[in-house]
């Protein structure tokens, strides 16, 4: 307690002395000099607030930037890919369809084959009944 008081006390006694020294009636300042800290304050924090913003708009841009070629990128490679994976189905519909004609002609030949065997096997067995 006594020390908040010895502490207001020379606070006070300060006080009263740069009144005596500025030969001043009061410790107000006058009205123009707080307005020009003030405009001055203000102007300040316009200009931190300026460069701050144009700081953040850089940096979004940047990214933007970077999206935007890490997106191009990325959308070429899927292009190759899919150029490949239709090149693959091209050949694989041709290899399909050779494998189709094959099956188609090795049926036809095991068909033939068995219509010889067939008219083979009943001039053998022909008989005739009278």
């Amino acid at each position: 307690m006594q020390h908040v008081q010895r502490t207001r006390q020379a606070t006070l006694d300060s006080l009263t002395g740069s009144l005596h020294r500025s030969g001043s009636t009061t410790l107000i300042p006058p009205m123009e000099e707080e307005y020009e800290d003030v405009t001055s304050d203000m102007e300040d924090t316009l200009s931190h607030f300026t460069n701050a913003l144009d700081t953040a708009i850089d940096m979004i841009t940047k990214e933007l930037k970077k999206i935007k070629s890490d997106f191009g990128k990325a959308i070429s490679e899927h292009k190759k890919l899919t150029e490949a994976v239709k090149a693959e189905n091209a050949v694989l519909k041709e290899k399909c369809q050779s494998l189709e004609a094959r099956i188609d002609d090795l049926e036809k030949s095991r068909d033939e084959q068995a219509i010889l065997h067939n008219k083979r096997f009943s001039r053998r067995n022909n008989i005739r009944i009278v």
